[in-house]
């Protein structure tokens, strides 16, 4: 419910978003939930686009049919003579609410699916358009039409800024147009610091809270589950079995003859 609540606080504010919740805590089933307030509560139908990973597409037709039947999805994948009847159907008068494909449709039919304008696009994994150059992010960013946009991912955030600017340069392209002055805006955190000691860490850290707190909600589950108990890791030993330290020593003694042989030819 404090995913739901976050999320249309968002659409009620026109705003874009990552839900960037620890894998295990139910992304996808927040989503569905996104949809069913957006039917019932402010008649907005549609249609949305769902991309997600091709191994999972399954999962959220799955997901959908239990939580929300009736919202009508599309599954927008297959051969392409299947692909076709889609097109030539579904894709005519768009009367369904959610249409679910995966990253390789987006660029290989891109040509049929950017002459609508989407409701919701929202990408699963949206990690996946943390370069900017890629062809997924470049397709969605400058060719596809859409009134919001919706990342989910479990790791929002690496060690990189360039990355975390590529994400927030697509949710927001006129707020974070240039990596140049977002990487600026870090460079210099306060005038008269040293560089990489524990007050400019906690300065850096500071703004980037401030930079995604309206628009990035991550929750952990130590956070939402307090009864969880603490994870507790073994490290089991599992010595080679008599076959594999064959292998083993076979493979080391032919590196070595190779090395040797290369040696001498030198």
């Amino acid at each position: 419910l404090g995913g739901l609540q976050w999320m249309s606080s968002l659409y009620l504010n026109g705003m874009n978003g990552i839900l960037a919740d620890e894998m295990g805590l139910g992304k996808t089933i927040q989503t569905i939930s996104l949809v069913a307030w957006l039917m019932e509560a402010k008649q907005e139908c549609g249609p949305h686009l769902i991309i997600a990973p091709k191994a999972v597409l399954s999962n959220w037709v799955k997901e959908f049919a239990k939580w929300l039947p009736q919202a009508e999805t599309v599954l927008y994948d297959g051969k392409p003579d299947e692909r076709k009847l889609i097109r030539d159907t579904r894709l005519v008068d768009m009367r369904f609410n959610v249409m679910l494909t995966h990253y390789d449709m987006i660029i290989r039919d891109k040509t049929a699916l950017i002459k609508h304008r989407w409701t919701y696009i929202i990408v699963d994994e949206g990690h996946r358009l943390k370069n900017k150059d890629s062809k997924l992010a470049d397709v969605l960013q400058n060719m596809f039409s859409c009134r919001f946009r919706l990342l989910l991912t479990g790791t929002p955030i690496q060690n990189n800024l360039m990355e975390l600017w590529s994400l927030l340069h697509f949710l927001m392209p006129h707020i974070f147009e240039s990596h140049k002055e977002f990487k600026d805006w870090f460079s210099n955190p306060v005038t008269g610091m040293v560089e990489g000691t524990e007050h400019v860490n906690h300065e850096l850290i500071e703004r980037l809270h401030q930079i995604l707190r309206p628009f990035l909600l991550r929750r952990l589950k130590r956070d939402v589950e307090k009864s969880l108990l603490p994870k507790i890791e073994h490290v089991l030993p599992c010595p080679l079995s008599k076959r594999q330290r064959e292998l083993y020593e076979d493979y080391m003694h032919a590196s070595d003859t190779r090395s040797t042989l290369g040696s001498g030819s030198l």
